[in-house]
């Protein structure tokens, strides 16, 4: 008995040790770290015997710099030759898939990434396509949906040479930008009273699984705990179609999101103590707090650096903010190469064995590079 015991606390100490942040030197370095992520996602996206969708394809263009010439032009030709699709009308799209398969998991996917990436030419052609064929959201899904449009619709209308604007009429369903974009805060506003109330309850924060009913979820039944959906909504505010007297409501999003973060953080913790506790195995209950911090963060990094932009009044709140993130990230990315997978070669094996996991690897892992580099430029800019 006493050795069972020695065994469980051995247990628990490897799995704090292997979470909690080092202070003492690493054996590589935040941009070793980063560049050895970002080494296994280019790797993987062209890797023999697979081939790259226009989901995993957007996403490896989110983790290019803007030196990466030669990728960029390899991977926008093969969305452009191989999956750009027409339907009835004309109208260019990529193909659609709910689950594993081929194409995107959202509409508009590669449109929003297209437009921050600057390949004007392909993204208008796009935008000016989506916008001709936008109906209006009715289903908790098509909400859902609505991220990408929005989202690449706005950095688009924050050209002063672009043909959009708030007044922007969308299909034939009545709707203009600016009321769509009005409409999605409101629709944020309204799923975040999950997170508020879970803020405001005595005790420690508890939220709900975003696999409940998106009444009871709120804004965790969103895609990414509803982050794209707020991402659109500030990016919406950069391009103009979002009134500057409704820029306190945004501001109030981005608080409860900080927020959010630290609670979260708590949180999972607590459910790994539980799994632990439960019986799972350190490796497992460690990935997966990995995976689901690293997905927050990753994504946080991303909305930050937009409302750094949008919401100059709130920029000192913002940068302590990202700064506190970049920290996080790096951290959970270090966890990743160095200790949940070292050889790199557990991660590869999920493309088949467990394509679910190996999606969340690859498309978390690209949002968080993506959200680093988008940190660094606005905090650097700011000093």
């Amino acid at each position: 008995m006493i050795w069972k015991g020695l065994l469980a606390f051995a247990t628990l100490a490897a799995a704090l040790m292997i979470l909690i942040p080092r202070t003492g030197p690493r054996p590589l370095g935040p941009f070793a770290v980063e560049e050895i992520a970002l080494a296994r996602l280019h790797s993987s996206v062209d890797a023999p015997g697979t081939e790259a969708d226009p989901w995993l394809l957007a996403h490896a263009l989110l983790t290019l710099g803007p030196d990466d010439l030669a990728k960029r032009q390899q991977w926008l030709d093969q969305l452009e030759s191989r999956w750009l699709v027409r339907d009835s009308d004309g109208r260019r799209s990529f193909p659609l898939h709910r689950s594993i398969g081929r194409g995107e998991q959202h509409p508009h996917v590669v449109l929003r990434v297209l437009v921050e990436d600057g390949a004007t030419g392909f993204a208008s052609a796009l935008a000016a396509d989506a916008a001709m064929g936008f109906t209006s959201p009715k289903t908790f899904e098509e909400w859902n949906d609505v991220a990408w449009f929005l989202h690449g619709m706005a950095i688009l209308a924050s050209d002063s040479a672009s043909p959009y604007r708030a007044d922007t009429p969308l299909g034939e369903s009545g709707t203009t930008l600016g009321e769509l974009a009005l409409a999605t805060l409101s629709r944020v506003e309204a799923a975040d009273l999950v997170v508020e109330n879970a803020l405001a309850a005595t005790g420690p924060f508890e939220r709900p699984s975003g696999a409940e009913d998106p009444y009871l979820a709120g804004v965790y039944a969103y895609t990414c705990g509803g982050q794209h959906l707020l991402q659109a909504v500030v990016a919406a505010a950069v391009g103009r179609l979002i009134p500057e007297a409704d820029r306190p409501r945004i501001a109030r999003r981005i608080e409860v999101l900080i927020a959010r973060l630290d609670a979260e953080e708590d949180f999972r913790r607590r459910e790994e103590e539980r799994a632990l506790a439960a019986g799972i195995s350190v490796p497992r209950a460690a990935r997966e707090r990995v995976r689901s911090t690293l997905k927050l963060h990753g994504h946080a990094l991303e909305t930050l650096a937009l409302a750094h932009e949008a919401l100059p009044n709130a920029r000192p709140v913002i940068e302590r903010a990202l700064a506190t993130e970049v920290d996080r990230v790096r951290e959970l990315l270090r966890l990743r190469v160095e200790v949940l997978d070292p050889e790199g070669t557990i991660a590869p094996r999920w493309r088949s064995e467990d394509p679910l996991a190996w999606e969340l690897w690859f498309g978390d892992g690209a949002h968080a590079l993506h959200g680093l580099r988008r940190a660094r430029i606005a905090l650097e800019g700011s000093h």
